[in-house]
Order: C-alpha cells, then sequence, then structure tokens
C-alpha cells in the first residue's frame, strides 16, 4: 500500500478524499491506517530531503577547496619567478585537468543533490539488491527467480503496527518495556 500510494503521489495526484476513498476500498484498510501509511512514507521521504541537505553542504565544502587547490595550480602555472622546468610544467598541468575533473564530478552530484531535497525519491528494496540484478552471479544469486524472491523479501520486509493514544504504550497488542541494562523486551499479543 505504501509503494501504491508513494506512485500515485509521485504521479502528481494529491492526497485528497478521491484518492484516499480508492484506498479504503481496494484495500480494505480503514482510514487511521490509511493515514498511518501516509505519515510513514512522508517521514522517509523527509528523511531523504534531509539527508540531500547535508550532501550538499558537504559537496559545498568540497567544491570550495577544490577550487582553492585550481587557484593554486593555475597560480603556479603562470609564475613569473624561478620558471617550472619541462616535466614539473606537464605534471601540473596533469594535476590542474584532474582537478578540473574532480570538480565537474562533485558539480553535477551537487545539482543531482539539490534536486533529491525538493523531490526525493525512494527505492522500496534497497538500490543496492535492485541493481544486483544486472550481476548474478557476483551477489551470489542464481538466476533472476532468486533475486526476485530476495527482491521480494526486501521490499515486505518491515510491517506497520497502528497505535492509540489511549493505550499502554500506545498499542494494546504491541510494547517495546526498557530494561535496566539498556535492552528491551517486544511483547506481543
Amino acid at each position: 500500500m505504501e509503494r501504491k500510494l508513494h506512485v500515485a503521489l509521485k504521479s502528481g495526484r494529491n492526497f485528497t478524499a478521491d484518492l484516499a476513498t480508492s484506498f479504503y476500498q481496494q484495500f480494505g484498510i480503514s482510514a487511521k491506517t490509511l493515514d498511518g501509511i501516509r505519515r510513514q512514507l512522508k517521514a522517509k521521504l523527509d528523511a531523504i530531503s534531509e539527508l540531500a541537505k547535508l550532501r550538499v553542504a558537504e559537496l559545498d565544502v568540497r567544491i570550495a577547496a577544490l577550487r582553492k587547490k585550481i587557484a593554486r595550480a593555475g597560480n603556479d602555472l603562470d609564475r613569473k619567478k624561478r620558471p617550472l622546468q619541462g616535466d614539473q610544467r606537464k605534471r601540473l598541468k596533469y594535476a590542474l585537468h584532474q582537478h578540473k575533473r574532480r570538480l565537474a564530478t562533485l558539480q553535477v552530484r551537487q545539482i543531482q543533490a539539490k534536486q533529491r531535497i525538493d523531490d526525493p525519491n525512494i527505492c522500496f528494496g534497497t538500490r543496492k539488491l535492485f541493481n544486483a540484478q544486472h550481476h548474478l552471479e557476483a551477489n551470489g544469486l542464481d538466476d533472476h527467480k532468486d533475486w526476485l524472491r530476495a527482491w521480494r523479501s526486501a521490499r515486505d520486509s518491515q510491517f506497520f503496527i497502528e497505535g492509540a493514544a489511549r493505550s499502554i504504550a500506545g498499542n494494546p497488542f504491541v510494547r517495546l518495556v526498557a530494561r535496566d541494562d539498556d535492552t528491551f523486551d517486544l511483547e506481543l499479543r
């Protein structure tokens, strides 16, 4: 349901009464359950967006440092005092070229990260496992059916428990109780 809701929202639909009604009818769920699924999906997308903001900040720092290196290398090439010998000049030009290539790569990554802030995307089941289908043997998989089984298992490896504010610990059927030794007991009824 979460994946289908994500597809509906990515296709431009808004979370309105008609969309909610179609989910109630299609899956036979309550409004509370659908709202929980929507909030869970929103939290995942918000987390991706926040990570993208951190990535942009990190790339800003790396790009600024690389620009300084490029400026220094350019100054070294253009210096008038004690000119560079042929081999030194060649190595410096090569290093300058590589710095510029790296700068271009980082700038592309920065643009992509900025796009993820406004339009976060998500891969249910992890991108790593999704891409494993292209290199089955290297990932320890026998055939595509084996990959598909692992893929579906990863996509369905979570569950949702509806909470209730009136219940002890938020749910009458599931409780997580802290122990003194910083571990937890999970109680299922």
